[in-house]
C-alpha cells in the first residue's frame, strides 16, 4: 500500500531553481527475523527491488537511498530505534521540493491502545523491527507531522494492518503515472526476474499479537500479556520504546501505591476489572476505575 502525504500539494508555479535543488531520498527498511518462529524470506529482497525501482526508473541517486535489513551486519540493523532515529533524521533534513520515501517490508501487527488515541477498535497499528521494539502509528505520526512544507513523502508499508499506520492522518492516495511505454508493475516483475525471485511463495506478514507476547517473554525472561507489552518493552529498551511506556510505568505506581496505604477495595476494583478484559491496557482500566469511583463516591479504606 503506497500512500503519498505532503505538507502542501506542489504547485504549477514551482520556481526552476525550486526544481533545480530538489533532492529525493530515501529509508528502506527489511525485516527478515532470521532464527525466530516470526520468520519471514522475501523482506529483504522487497528493499533491493525498490532500490533497483527508484534508481532505475524514479531517478534516485544511490548514494541518497538508505538500506536497512537484519541479514547482512554490513547494513545497519533495522531495530525500533534505529528506525525512528534515521525516519527522523530523514524528515529534519528535507527542504521544500524534496522528494522522500520511506519504504517497510516486514510484519505489522496490532496493540491495545492507550492515552486518548479514540481508536474506535482499542487497537494501535505497529510495525514490527527485527528486535520486536514496536513502533505504533503514534510514533510516525509524531514523526511525520514534523514533515516540513512542501516537501512529499511516499510511505509504503508492505506488512499487515498497513491501512491505519500514519494513525488516520488525511492522506492523499495516488497511483501516479508511469512513463510513456513503461508500466511499472512489468519493471517491477522484471526485477524480482532478475533477481532469480520467481515463483515466490508467499507467507502472512502479520505479528499475532500471541507470537509477539511469546517472543517478548522468551526475549525478557517475564511473562508477557497484551495488557503489559508497552511496560515490557519500556524494562527492555528504555526510552526507545515505544510511545505510552511512562504512562504505563506509571499505572503500575500507582496500583502499588493503592495496595500499600491499604485502599485493598480500590485495588481489588481494578484487578477485577482487569481480570474480566485483560487484552486491554493498565491505563484503560485505571480511568475507568476512576470513572466509576467518581460516581459512585466510593468510600476510602484504610
Amino acid at each position: 500500500r503506497t500512500r503519498s502525504a505532503a505538507s502542501s500539494a506542489p504547485t504549477a508555479s514551482t520556481s526552476p531553481r525550486t526544481a533545480a535543488v530538489m533532492n529525493k531520498k530515501a529509508l528502506l527498511v527489511g525485516c527478515n527475523y532470521p532464527g525466530t518462529q516470526a520468520a519471514l524470506r522475501g523482506c529483504v529482497n522487497d528493499v533491493w527491488s525498490m532500490r533497483d525501482l527508484l534508481i532505475q526508473v524514479k531517478g534516485f541517486d544511490a548514494s541518497n537511498i538508505r538500506v536497512m535489513i537484519d541479514t547482512d551486519p554490513r547494513y545497519e540493523k533495522p531495530t525500533g530505534a534505529n528506525i525512528k532515529r534515521a525516519l527522523a533524521d530523514l524528515i529534519q533534513r528535507s527542504r521544500a521540493g524534496d522528494i522522500l520515501v520511506f519504504h517497510y517490508s516486514g510484519h505489522g501487527t496490532q496493540v491495545p491502545a492507550e492515552g486518548q488515541d479514540h481508536e474506535t477498535d482499542y487497537k494501535d497499528e505497529a510495525l514490527a523491527p527485527t528486535d520486536l521494539n514496536l513502533i505504533t502509528d503514534d510514533d510516525l505520526r509524531h514523526i511525520v507531522e514534523r514533515l516540513p512544507h512542501n516537501v512529499n513523502l511516499t510511505f509504503v508499508a508492505d506488512c499487515c494492518h498497513s491501512g491505519g499506520m500514519l494513525d488516520h492522518k488525511a492522506l492523499q492516495i495516488t497511483g501516479g503515472s508511469s512513463p510513456p511505454g513503461l508500466n511499472l508493475m512489468d519493471v517491477m516483475g522484471s526485477l524480482l526476474g532478475s533477481r532469480g525471485l520467481g515463483g515466490l511463495q508467499t507467507r502472512s506478514r502479520e505479528l499475532p499479537i500471541g507470537l509477539l507476547c511469546q517472543m517478548l517473554t522468551q526475549r525478557s525472561g517475564t511473562r508477557v500479556a497484551p495488557g503489559n507489552i508497552r511496560y515490557t518493552l519500556g524494562n527492555m529498551f528504555g526510552q526507545d520504546a515505544v510511545r505510552g511506556v511512562l504512562c504505563a510505568r506509571l499505572v503500575i505506581v500507582y496500583v502499588w501505591s493503592l495496595c500499600l496505604s491499604g485502599n485493598c477495595v480500590h485495588l481489588v476494583i481494578v484487578l477485577i476489572g482487569y481480570a474480566c478484559a485483560p487484552d486491554l491496557p493498565w491505563p484503560t482500566h485505571v480511568r475507568r476505575y476512576v470513572s466509576w469511583s467518581l460516581v459512585l463516591r466510593l468510600p476510602r479504606v484504610g
